[in-house]
Parts: C-alpha cells; sequence; structure tokens
C-alpha cells in the first residue's frame, strides 16, 4: 500500500533525531570531543525547529562548553548565533542581542564573512523589534552590502526583507516597496530552484513508493496463495480422517460424519472468502484515501507555483509600456480567477483528509472553541507532517509568519510549555 508523503517526511525527521543521537553515543565512545560537540549542535538546532526551546539551549550549551575546551571559534560563534536565535523565540531580546554580538565579534576576528551577514541580519532585527527602526536600517544595510559582495542570494534577499519591513513601519513606502521588490525577485529565483529540487525529490518519492507498493502486492498475492494452500492441505486432511472414519466406524454413522464434515469444509470455506474479500476491500480503501490525500497536497504545491508565476508575469506587464497592457492583465486575472477557488480546494481536502484522520477537526474543537477555518487548515498540514517550507508554500506566507502562527496555535490550544506543538498534533 502507498504511504503518503508526509509519512514518509515525518518518519526521516524521527530517523535523523534517533541516528544524531546514535552518532553522539558513538563519538562519546571514541573520545572525539568534536564531534560530540557538532552533534550537540545539530541536535539543539532539531529542537528548535520543534519549538522545544529548553532541550535546545540545553544542548547549545553543552555544544559551546567543548567548543570553548577546543578553542574552536568557528564553532563557539555557530552556538552564540543558534542560542541567541532561541532566546529570540522566547523573546528575550536583550540576551539574544548579547549571544549575537558575541558571535559577530568572533566572525570578525576569522574573517567569517558568510556568518558575519547573519549575525548582523539578526542584530538589525533585534533593533526593528524593539522599534529602533533607524538603527534597525543602518545595521542591515551592512549586512545587505555584505552579501552583494560575496553575492549570496539567500542573504540578501534576507536582508532586503527586513528592510522592507522597517521602512514599512517607518511609513517610507517608496523604500519599502523598492526592497520587497527586490527581495521577490532574487526570492522567485531561490525559489525556483530549490522547487525544481524538491519536485526531482518528490518524483524519487514516488518512485520508491511505486517500487514498495508493487513488492507490497506481491506479499499480498503470495500470502494468499499460501492461504489457499493451507486451505487445501486442511481439506485434504478432512478427506483423509473422513476417509478412516467411513473405514472404522458403521456405515449407518458414516452418513453422519459425512453430513458433518462437509457441513465444516463448507463453513470453513466460506470464513476464508469472507476474510479474503474483507481484506481486499480494506487495501483498496486505504490505498485509494492515501492516493487521493497525496494528489491534494501535490495540486496545492502546484497551484501555488502556478500563481508565483503569474504574479511575476503581472509584474513584467505592469513595468512594460504597451497600450495592449489591460487586456493582457484582464487575461491574467482570469486565469487567476479560475485557479484560485480556494474554499472549494479546502473542502475537497478537508473531505479526503477526515477519511485518513477521522474526528480530527471535532476533537481540536474540544481543546479550543476559538480556531478559525485558517488555523484548522494549518493544524491540518501540520498532522500530515509537511515541513515548514512546503506549508509556507501551500498557504503562501513566509517561513517568519509561519513561525507566528503556531505560536498563537499554540496560545489558542493552551499547550504546556514542556509540550510541542507537533506532539500535541499527533495525539489528537
Amino acid at each position: 500500500m502507498l504511504k503518503p508523503l508526509p509519512f514518509i517526511a515525518a518518519h526521516l525527521k524521527d530517523k535523523s533525531l534517533s541516528m544524531f543521537k546514535e552518532a553522539l553515543q558513538i563519538f562519546k565512545e571514541l573520545g572525539n570531543d568534536k564531534g560530540i560537540a557538532r552533534t550537540y549542535s545539530i541536535l539543539g538546532k532539531q529542537y528548535e525547529n520543534k519549538d522545544t526551546y529548553d532541550l535546545s539551549f540545553k544542548y547549545q550549551q553543552l555544544a559551546l562548553r567543548l567548543y570553548e575546551k577546543l578553542n574552536d571559534s568557528l564553532g563557539m560563534a555557530k552556538v552564540y548565533n543558534d542560542i541567541g536565535s532561541i532566546l529570540e523565540h522566547k523573546l528575550q531580546y536583550n540576551e539574544a542581542l548579547t549571544y549575537f554580538n558575541l558571535a559577530l565579534k568572533i566572525n570578525r576576528k576569522i574573517n567569517n564573512h558568510l556568518g558575519q551577514i547573519g549575525n548582523i541580519n539578526n542584530i538589525g532585527d533585534f533593533f526593528r523589534k524593539t522599534g529602533d527602526l533607524k538603527q534597525s536600517i543602518s545595521t542591515t544595510i551592512q549586512a545587505k552590502n555584505l552579501a552583494v559582495k560575496l553575492k549570496n542570494k539567500r542573504a540578501m534577499a534576507s536582508a532586503y526583507h527586513n528592510l522592507a519591513q522597517a521602512y514599512k513601519l517607518m511609513g517610507n513606502t517608496d523604500s519599502a516597496y523598492f526592497y520587497s521588490e527586490a527581495r521577490s525577485k532574487i526570492y522567485n529565483e531561490v525559489f525556483k530552484e530549490e522547487n525544481n529540487k524538491q519536485i526531482n525529490l518528490l518524483q524519487t518519492f514516488f518512485d520508491v513508493e511505486r517500487k514498495d507498493h508493487e513488492i507490497f502486492q506481491l506479499k499480498v498475492d503470495k500470502r494468499i496463495n499460501m492461504i489457499y494452500a493451507y486451505a487445501a492441505l486442511l481439506i485434504c486432511i478432512l478427506l483423509i480422517l473422513l476417509a478412516y472414519s467411513i473405514v472404522s466406524k458403521q456405515r449407518l454413522k458414516s452418513k453422519n460424519d459425512k453430513i458433518i464434515f462437509e457441513t465444516q469444509t463448507n463453513f470453513i470455506e466460506a470464513e476464508l472468502k469472507n476474510k479474503l474479500s474483507e481484506q481486499h476491500k480494506l487495501n483498496d480503501e486505504l490505498e485509494l484515501k492515501s492516493k487521493e490525500l497525496t494528489s491534494h497536497t501535490l495540486q496545492i504545491i502546484q497551484k501555488n507555483q502556478f500563481l508565483e508565476d503569474l504574479k511575476s508575469k503581472l509584474n513584467l506587464i505592469i513595468k512594460s509600456d504597451r497600450r495592449d497592457q489591460r487586456k493582457e492583465i484582464k487575461h491574467v486575472i482570469s486565469l487567476i480567477d479560475i485557479n484560485s477557488d480556494k474554499d472549494k480546494n479546502w473542502d475537497d481536502f478537508r473531505m479526503v483528509f477526515e477519511q485518513v484522520h477521522t474526528n480530527f477537526f471535532s476533537n481540536l474543537e474540544n481543546y479550543s472553541q476559538s480556531l478559525t477555518q485558517a488555523d484548522l487548515r494549518l493544524l491540518a498540514l501540520f498532522k500530515m507532517n509537511l515541513n515548514s517550507a512546503d506549508i509556507a508554500t501551500m498557504i503562501g506566507i513566509s517561513q517568519d509568519s509561519l513561525r507566528t502562527s503556531r505560536y498563537r496555535l499554540r496560545q489558542k490550544l493552551h499547550i504546556p510549555a514542556g509540550e510541542t506543538l507537533i506532539d500535541f498534533i499527533r495525539q489528537v
């Protein structure tokens, strides 16, 4: 039976966490402090991505102690930056700034320019979130200039995004629009590159799943053949017992024995047929639901890609001076109208989703009555164990906005501090 891609993604995440812990144990047995420190740092980042900030902070502290012992400046700088990120998620901004500055100081000392960009961007983001917009812009421009010099598209896009946000808060719409457009242009280039990689990865997963399904089907066929063989063997044994009974017992009694045997044989055959029929029906239903849910997920991803392409086309039309702009824009808008029936897509997706995850939405309403349709849609995507990048693409928001949404959902659902949102959803 084909498994949904989110199931594969969740399995890979859990497997990777388990393997990192296994690697940590091996490094400890070998006495490899550098390997131990690096694995502590990776585990800290893994738990940060799972919103388990206390465990993340614990592992990063362990990594920092070892890096200090090894006098590994690059490792210390990375851990300082990661700790600052954790504190920022916990809204402890001043403490976060201290760690960002420590990371920047080390990266400047060892001439790690790429690390400096991330540190400076984080510091600029701190000033924006704490209301010092002029300082935020001044700091972020430093990160932007360094990113342009290194030709690092991701770092440039991040700096442009922070500048657009800061200018928007200042009310400088022209500058905000300029940097937003610059960020969109670079983001589209990076998005297309990554989207091609994701499509290739999805195709690989589908090929693997198809092969697994073929193997599973062969096993099912083999099992059915074995059942038939056992049934035939059982019938043969019963026939032998019947023959022995006919020989050893009186003729009058043998007739009754034969009737009893035939009744039992018919009952066994009927029971066997019912079991096989139920098994085939269950396999068909599960396979159909799995295919439908996977198909809906892929359709949404492809649809969002389509809308991104249309947006790029609109930008090109707006920038041109041709007289037939209005006609072309109407044509593109009609294409968007045809492909933007979100309510119907959501209704179709929800119908298939509830067949696979029964009572999921009704159970959520027992925890909170304030959940919106957007909240329910986001919780359903988390239930499918999609990664943050795919979820952001499907609902058309940035990953920063996705983190904010996750935090608000935790508040609405009253999730305790020691429990992650993903663990909570798995139990629903």
